[in-house]
């Protein structure tokens, strides 16, 4: 999809280009209304499609970027999260309140942010659990790094949720543009095609095949 309209972009940029530096063509042109003031106007429309292509392939970037940090430091944490938690079940299994007030009964949520929330749920006790967890090996200073790297992770979850919506936007824009573009292109070819009907190689610089006709 990204290759087939930027070969269009360029398609249309020789085609404008060529209208615009050859004077015989641009002499035909403007017996069909296309002067070098509606020429200029197709240009700004595909430099405009130009920009948006670009922004829109940096936004898919940004986001892929932020999902890869996202799911890589996901994995450390969980991994980290459910030692600490079976720790807990350990240290904690005569005080179902306890159990109760660090959310460590039954089996871990799956959705990214219910995840994190059910770990910083665990992690918002760290102080209080600390002496209790020493004794199992879990330093406070532990619980607090991982705390850290959850916060971190939330940070990274709203930037990717953010980037994906940003992606959405420039794409709609885009898809815009490419809709004004082929608008416009359509009515050039049609003009061009009346214009230059007896000056084929014309058409043909402007990226209008020209079928031959059998005598």
């Amino acid at each position: 999809m990204t290759n087939s309209i930027d070969q269009k972009i360029m398609q249309c940029q020789h085609a404008i280009e060529n209208a615009l530096n050859y004077t015989g063509i641009q002499k035909k042109l403007n017996t069909v209304a296309y002067d070098r003031k509606k020429l200029l106007e197709g240009k700004a429309l595909n430099e405009k499609l130009k920009l948006l292509q670009t922004a829109k392939n940096d936004s898919y970037g940004s986001q892929a970027s932020s999902t890869d940090a996202m799911k890589a430091n996901l994995a450390e944490a969980q991994q980290v999260y459910f030692r600490h938690i079976e720790l807990a079940r350990i240290a904690f299994r005569d005080d179902r309140g306890m159990q109760m007030k660090l959310d460590i009964i039954g089996t871990r949520k799956k959705g990214k942010e219910a995840w994190l929330s059910q770990a910083m749920t665990f992690y918002g006790k760290a102080e209080e659990i600390a002496s209790v967890m020493a004794g199992y090996g879990l330093s406070l200073e532990s619980l607090q790094q991982t705390r850290a790297m959850v916060e971190a992770l939330i940070s990274t979850r709203q930037q990717q949720l953010q980037k994906k919506g940003e992606a959405q936007d420039a794409t709609e824009k885009r898809d815009d543009a490419i809709k004004a573009m082929n608008a416009w292109m359509r009515d050039f070819n049609a003009a061009a095609r009346l214009a230059l009907r007896d000056n084929p190689q014309w058409l043909e610089m402007l990226g209008i095949m020209v079928r031959n006709t059998v005598k």
